[in-house]
């Protein structure tokens, strides 16, 4: 709650601590020590949620399957909009501020390579990918 960030980025993630008490630590709040007024600064937070809509490789090497994170989707493309969703829902029935946007990164799969123009644009509205 005390982080000194004017905005933020989450891009890809292959699982995520959903913005609700229902599931336990890591996979929801509960049991974290999150209180509800940390939440709603969380919500509050200009973050961007930056998404491939190529990253739906169900069987990547790298992506978390145990039973937590497999709840939330099969890829990483659903969970992620699981996740913004999720949040933007929690936020609208407590009547709080939700200072999210998502972002689909057309074409882009699981590649930092490939995600990483979008999320600088994002940083620096300025700045032009080659």
């Amino acid at each position: 709650p005390k982080a000194r960030v004017a905005q933020a980025a989450a891009a890809n993630a292959g699982w995520y601590t959903m913005p609700t008490y229902e599931a336990e630590f890591p996979y929801g709040l509960a049991k974290s020590g999150v209180t509800k007024e940390m939440l709603r600064t969380f919500l509050g937070r200009k973050l961007a949620v930056f998404l491939g809509d190529r990253d739906t490789d169900a069987n990547h090497k790298y992506l978390n399957r145990d039973p937590g994170a497999s709840a939330q989707g099969k890829t990483r493309f659903v969970r992620g909009k699981i996740f913004f969703e999720t949040a933007r829902s929690t936020a609208e029935d407590r009547g709080l501020y939700f200072g999210w946007e998502l972002r689909i990164v057309k074409g882009a799969s699981h590649s930092n390579h490939e995600m990483a123009p979008s999320v600088a644009e994002y940083f620096f509205p300025i700045w032009t990918a080659p």
